[in-house]
């Protein structure tokens, strides 16, 4: 008998009503301002604010519901959605009062023309987060805007303590010192920012004009001649501000939507709002590669197959879409998945690029190509992939040296079943029949199938026991190892022997390896 927790019915009642409540509320409230945007911007907005309130009706704890509504918030943010944005940062701080969302509620209400109101917001954040150095800048830069020089100097001075290099907070400095008569140490502030950021134009122009009010027109000429031509203010890092700039490319808006969809299993939306992302943004490489892989995640080949052509259309020199287009092609084109990338690997031999081409190698029986590809690989990186893929491509060539590749894909991944059964077989011909033995025993214990008691059969080869090897190997037929090996136990030729038959899937790495 199992338990199952029953909400009660006034409960049920409740969240009906909460949910009907917040739906009509988002309707009402989107409407106006969401006119005017793309249609596709407008259907992910939608659907990031009906996500929302599903993550809020299924949070166990206020930090949770603050958290979804703070990032929708974001989202409006970035689209300078400011009412919007406004509206649900209020949202999020009645769940939590969390400083992240008070801040950018007080540079929502900045930019909305409420300067009384984000004094009171960065004044909060600062008495929670008393070492936030640009809460602190923010609060000086609205004092001083509302004309309290006293209070904005004070704030200013807090952010300059916290971050002394900051420029942009030595000039907004300078300016209520300025208002307060203090040109001395204005013009430190001012020549200490310029020797941060030259490139700075509007410190420049800061100096030349106080050095014009004060009469000192050999100093005006200096600092007209180190103006570099623009009016730039100092940058300023203010880390929250560049989470929301970085939604507010609408590429990055649908690729959100699509991280979001992803993590609800839900595929099929994720690659449609990656194709908004493309739409919007058809030059993003990044975005490119994420549709494509998307798509062939979801066996939609021919459609992978078609961006990818497109990214390699726009981004001829692009290395990565020809990589991909090339990956995507393996299969169903393998001279243009060659050919591809043959171009991928002039733009940049990367080793990506060169693990596809040691790959196809393999696939087309070319083992000393493959060798000095896994080589090289193996070389630049302790992988024991890479290890193992040398290992067997030595041994295709007949070349005993794939033992010691072998060996150091084990060393570097002891547990590794497949590498140990190679070894094996390896072993045994390359005239370490003992040694063989012991380790197909062990492989057999652990794993007992066709695969591990045909090893078994070259470890009894390799020790010199033909008999029991073909006995062994006969009891597999009609397996393509076992007929191998009894073929050349039957014509006593062992000189051409390999591990695996010419046709066996073992030779081929996974990316070119026929789907199971």
């Amino acid at each position: 008998m199992s338990l199952r927790v029953r909400m009660p019915r006034v409960g049920r009642a409740w969240l009906a009503v909460l949910w009907l409540a917040m739906t009509s509320w988002a309707q009402a409230e989107e409407v106006d301002d969401l006119a005017g945007l793309p249609s596709a911007l407008v259907e992910t907005l939608r659907t990031a604010r009906a996500e929302t309130m599903q993550k809020v009706l299924d949070a166990k704890t206020p930090l949770e519901r603050s958290s979804a509504w703070g990032q929708l918030a974001m989202l409006y943010h970035a689209q300078r959605l400011r009412e919007l944005a406004l509206n649900t940062y209020s949202e999020a701080l009645r769940q939590a009062d969390l400083s992240e969302w008070r801040y950018l509620r007080g540079i929502a209400l900045s930019e909305l023309g409420d300067i009384d109101g984000s004094i009171r917001d960065f004044t909060q954040v600062t008495e929670l987060e008393p070492k936030d150095a640009t809460a602190w800048y923010r609060l000086g830069l609205a004092r001083w805007l509302t004309g309290e020089v006293g209070e904005a100097r004070v704030a200013l001075e807090q952010s300059l303590a916290i971050t002394p290099g900051a420029a942009v907070v030595m000039a907004t400095l300078a300016d209520v010192l300025v208002a307060e008569g203090d040109n001395a140490r204005a013009i430190e502030l001012l020549e200490r920012a310029w020797e941060i950021e030259p490139e700075a134009g509007q410190t420049a122009f800061k100096l030349a004009s106080i050095h014009r009010q004060a009469g000192d027109l050999d100093a005006v000429e200096v600092w007209l001649t180190r103006d570099p031509g623009n009016r730039l203010a100092p940058k300023i890092e203010d880390r929250r501000l560049l989470e929301v700039a970085y939604l507010s490319q609408s590429s990055r808006v649908f690729e959100v939507a699509a991280d979001w969809a992803l993590a609800r299993g839900d595929r099929d939306q994720a690659i449609r709002s990656l194709r908004n992302a493309v739409t919007f943004a058809p030059d993003h490489l990044g975005l490119g590669l994420r549709l494509v892989t998307e798509l062939a995640n979801a066996n939609r080949g021919a459609e992978a197959i078609a961006v990818a052509r497109k990214l390699t259309e726009r981004m001829p020199d692009a290395a990565p879409a020809w990589y991909a287009f090339a990956y995507i092609l393996r299969a169903s084109n393998p001279v243009a998945a060659r050919s591809a990338l043959a171009r991928c690997r002039e733009l940049d031999d990367a080793p990506e690029a060169r693990q596809l081409a040691a790959a196809f190698a393999m696939q087309d029986g070319e083992y000393k190509l493959a060798s000095e590809l896994y080589a090289g690989l193996l070389a630049e990186r302790a992988d024991a992939r890479h290890a193992y893929w040398l290992g067997i491509a030595r041994l295709g060539r007949g070349d005993c040296g794939g033992v010691a590749a072998l060996e150091r894909a084990l060393a570097l991944q002891p547990g590794w079943g497949k590498a140990h059964i190679v070894l094996a077989r390896a072993e045994a011909l390359c005239g370490r029949g003992d040694v063989a033995i012991q380790r197909a025993n062990a492989v057999l214990r652990a794993r007992d199938d066709a695969d591990t008691r045909i090893t078994a059969a070259f470890a009894r080869l390799g020790a010199g026991d033909i008999d029991g090897a073909a006995e062994a190997a006969r009891s597999e037929l009609p397996h393509t190892d076992a007929s191998m090996l009894l073929e050349s136990i039957e014509s006593d030729s062992f000189a051409g022997l390999r591990p695996f038959a010419k046709a066996s899937t073992w030779w081929l790495p996974p990316s070119v390896a026929p789907a199971e």
